[in-house]
């Protein structure tokens, strides 16, 4: 069987994003069964880089910023 991956299935999964995190992953393990063959497209791969980069650049602010800012004072 074949099976197309989109964006959202792989942004679910790269961010951690609950509670869809848990069906996107099921969704995502089936690459390790020989039965099934999983595809996506290189537009689904950008938008799912973009998407997590900000997020993780977001996280990262949110837990260095404050901190840098406290000790600059």
């Amino acid at each position: 069987m074949r099976i197309f991956l989109d964006a959202n299935i792989l942004v679910a999964v790269l961010c951690n994003e609950y509670p869809q995190f848990s069906f996107c992953s099921r969704v995502l393990s089936l690459c390790d069964n020989k039965r099934f063959a999983v595809f996506t497209s290189p537009m689904c791969l950008a938008i799912a880089f973009y998407f997590t980069e900000r997020k993780m650049v977001r996280h990262w602010q949110n837990k260095k910023l404050p901190c840098w800012q406290v000790n600059l004072e």
